[in-house]
């Protein structure tokens, strides 16, 4: 009923910041990841928000979604940065909180992982963006192994620039639906929705929009019959923008829309 039950303060040197939370798959408590000052770790807390369990991985990454796999551990996705510009990177831990692997891939420009999803043979999609030579950003999807090995990559987009910040499966075939933004398709960012198959074959792509308005999705959530809910503001999270939740059927038609902030 929105009570509060319980609240803590984590004290991690400097700007400390939690960007995800998911809860522990067995044995009770949540895990959180968080960006600081000393670096982006993950951290184990109590149902009662006790600090279990800290560690930090270094400070040349941002992490920005944790997703809890189906042998008990759980993804970490986000960006690494190089010498020149940030790589895709994407970290598994066991139920220990210790690494198994990590993974990082890019190319020209900046590489980025925001949301991903594993099938049930344990092959995992990530959706983000990648940027080319000419600092044009692309949605971006890639399948990786089990292990973490990159498979592959695909990159959908217009002219101007596009990003992808979840991916959810349909039912009823081996399709994926990507949600992000793009601003090739009007004044402003729009809203936009890809369908894909498994293989990253082009199925259908829409775009959703309020004139004046800048909005992307941020999430996305799926639905039992192939539909699903689809949280969307402004990517850059301006001060007045709408927050807004809306369900899309299997192809993509808008079912119902609500806006719980006007943006006055």
């Amino acid at each position: 009923q929105g009570t509060t039950l319980w609240s803590q303060l984590y004290d991690g040197g400097g700007s400390f910041a939690a960007t995800d939370i998911q809860r522990v798959q067995s044995g009770g408590g949540y895990w959180v990841i968080y960006n600081s000052g000393l670096g982006a770790g993950w951290m184990k807390i109590s149902d009662t928000g006790d600090l279990l369990y800290s560690q930090i991985n270094s400070l040349d990454c941002v992490f920005r979604r944790i997703l809890p796999l189906s042998d008990g551990g759980f993804l970490i996705s986000g960006y690494e940065s190089t010498n020149s510009n940030r790589n895709a990177f994407l970290l598994k831990i066991n139920p220990g909180g210790n690494v198994v692997w990590k993974t990082g891939f890019g190319g020209a420009g900046d590489d980025e992982i925001d949301n991903c999803w594993e099938d049930t043979e344990g092959f995992i999609y990530c959706s983000g963006y990648s940027e080319n030579f000419d600092g044009n950003r692309d949605g971006l999807l890639a399948r990786l192994s089990p292990a973490g090995a990159l498979l592959w990559t695909r990159l959908y987009g217009s002219s101007a620039t596009d990003q992808f910040a979840g991916v959810a499966p349909f039912s009823s075939d081996n399709s994926l639906l990507l949600a992000g933004y793009s601003s090739g398709f009007g004044n402003e960012n729009q809203v936009w929705l890809v369908k894909v198959t498994a293989a990253g074959v082009l199925k259908w792509s829409r775009t959703y929009s309020i004139p004046g308005q800048n909005l992307g999705a941020i999430d996305l959530l799926q639905l039992p019959g192939n539909q699903f809910v689809i949280a969307a503001s402004d990517p850059a999270y301006q001060v007045g923008s709408p927050a807004i939740l809306f369900k899309v059927s299997e192809d993509g038609d808008l079912l119902w829309e609500f806006e719980y902030r006007n943006g006055s």
